[in-house]
């Protein structure tokens, strides 16, 4: 009975780096959950391992998280920005990228500024992004 619990849930995948994954109910509950695991619904993991699964992120290393804090919001299920910069880098016409912050600056004006610095008197507005694959227009 011990080892149908253990394997409960359980989905085995490789990731798009290649490696061998399986998840269980068990193990997202005990490594894979950020905040209080006790309040993840089984409903919600099956979602989780489920993404996981159809997009081959790899938990490990830190592709996605699942997220909950309170027993009566719903998990938030985050794919990582790194995660989004390594499947943009693997594309052949990938050219880079550019992004930054948004800012009202001291005298009222908006300032688009490259990366996420801000100065004291800033009010952070929002972020911005530009990326152009090769060949597009």
């Amino acid at each position: 009975m011990a080892e149908e619990t253990k394997d409960r849930g359980l989905v085995e995948y490789l990731s798009r780096d290649g490696q061998s994954i399986k998840l269980s109910f068990d193990i997202v509950r005990k490594f894979y959950v950020t905040g209080r695991s006790e309040f993840v619904t089984e409903a919600e993991i099956v979602l989780y391992m489920g993404t996981c699964k159809a997009r081959g992120l790899n938990p490990a290393k830190k592709d996605c998280y699942l997220v909950k804090y309170t027993k009566d919001d719903p998990a938030a299920l985050i794919v990582s920005i790194d995660y989004f910069r390594s499947r943009a880098k693997a594309q052949d016409d990938c050219q880079g990228w550019k992004s930054g912050v948004i800012v009202k600056d001291v005298a009222g004006a908006l300032v688009y500024r490259m990366g996420s610095f801000c100065l004291p008197d800033d009010t952070l507005l929002g972020g911005w992004f530009k990326a152009r694959p090769a060949n597009w227009t």
